[in-house]
């Protein structure tokens, strides 16, 4: 490990399980260790006291190491409801490089948090059991590369994106779209929220049907939207899970850097 990642802030999201303490331990072996945020599916309270047991149990370990610790009991585990309570800690603490600890925890849960490491491109990891002659393993999981730093290169995608978000039922058909971008055809100019991709083009320019057309393509071709047809000659843009997932996200972070 090189000195630029051991002066990073390191935060730990742990699922809570009945070997949380032991893969705490283990994962402090292995990685540096300033914060821990353990997600608990507090649905399982009553069938598993130990679990609790092991969370304070590791609570106590983090205080002992002077290591911040907080703890997010989630009342129902579906991706919405995890990634809600995510981006609540990530918004406080974007700042440090996140790893997440998805061992002990619940299948759904550590599937949810795996979900959320490869959206802000945090590091997953999972540490095996150790056999009689073995110590235990830690597996990282590599990360796919996603679209993030494609969308901010184009403000545009942004305001899409924020425009459908808006919208009660996250569509409008793309008529709707080309009046709120903005547009020019022929000798036609329609004045919308169009933005120059170019940073600090401050000359207004104007964008063809076609132009806007393609960000709605690529925007699809990433899972941000989906397209239905209507008749036969307009088409329905529905923003995607991913897609409102995706405008919160980036809100959230400009949100953070603008403080």
């Amino acid at each position: 490990m090189n000195m630029t990642e051991i002066k990073k802030k390191y935060i730990h999201i742990m699922c809570a399980g009945n070997a949380l303490p032991t893969t705490y331990r283990e994962a402090q072996k292995e990685y540096p260790i300033h914060r821990v945020v353990i997600f608990n599916d507090s649905t399982f309270k009553n069938k598993n006291e130990d679990i609790e047991k092991n969370i304070l149990e590791t609570m106590d370990l983090c205080k002992g190491n002077r290591i911040e610790v907080e703890r997010v009991d989630l009342g129902k585990i579906t991706i919405d409801d995890v990634m809600a309570e995510f981006l609540k800690i990530y918004s406080k603490y974007n700042d440090y490089k996140f790893m997440f600890n998805i061992t002990p925890g619940a299948k759904p849960l550590a599937l949810c948090l795996f979900y959320a490491s490869i959206w802000i491109e945090g590091d997953c990891y999972y540490i095996s059991e150790g056999k009689k002659d073995t110590a235990p393993e830690i597996l990282k999981f590599e990360r796919p590369q996603i679209h993030l730093k494609e969308i901010e290169k184009n403000p545009n995608y942004v305001t899409i994106l924020s425009f459908l978000n808006e919208k009660k039922d996250k569509e409008a058909d793309m008529q709707e779209i080309l009046r709120y971008i903005g547009y020019k055809h022929g000798d036609k100019i329609v004045e919308g929220q169009y933005q120059p991709v170019k940073s600090g083009d401050k000359t207004k320019r104007y964008v063809s049907i076609k132009m806007i057309t393609d960000w709605t393509k690529n925007l699809e071709l990433w899972g941000l939207v989906t397209k239905e047809n209507i008749d036969g000659r307009t088409k329905k843009v529905c923003l995607t899970r991913d897609g409102r997932f995706t405008i919160n996200f980036l809100k959230n972070t400009n949100n953070k850097e603008e403080k």
